[in-house]
């Protein structure tokens, strides 16, 4: 399937809506936890990074049901996640700056769609291994 074609796929948009929405959620839980001293300041990038992994999962898993693909469908819908936050980030913050380290969450994110990537491949089923069993040569016993 084109690129327009995933595109226009209606459970990409919905996965990456989650995907924004699980952020936006998670964002403000580990903020609410930073206040209550349950996790440490120090801690704070290990939450963000697990909250994208998380993020780009779930949206991933929900993308890989179009009809672009478990993989392609997965990755796209992690290529817009991380479009989205540049855009955002342009608009509130008026750049990046990757010497502070915004650049750590990347690896997480691929990391989640590949998993999601990988959660959607099709096994072999009944019909792939009759049709295995079907092509190996019959074994028969012999008795003397």
């Amino acid at each position: 399937m084109s690129v327009i074609g995933i595109l226009r796929s209606k459970r990409v948009w919905i996965g990456l809506a989650v995907s924004v929405i699980i952020l936006i959620i998670m964002g403000a839980l580990g903020a609410a936890l930073i206040v209550s001293g349950v996790i440490s300041e120090s801690g704070q990038f290990s939450w963000i990074c697990g909250s994208y992994l998380a993020a780009s999962l779930v949206g991933g898993l929900i993308a890989r049901k179009g009809s672009g693909g478990s993989m392609i469908s997965a990755m796209t819908n992690m290529i817009l996640l991380m479009l989205f936050i540049v855009l955002l980030s342009l608009i509130l913050y008026g750049g990046i700056s990757l010497s502070s380290g915004e650049w750590r969450i990347l690896p997480f994110a691929v990391a989640g769609a590949v998993l999601a990537g990988l959660l959607g491949m099709k096994k072999g089923g009944k019909k792939t291994w009759k049709k295995r069993a079907a092509s190996m040569p019959k074994m028969t016993s012999r008795r003397r």
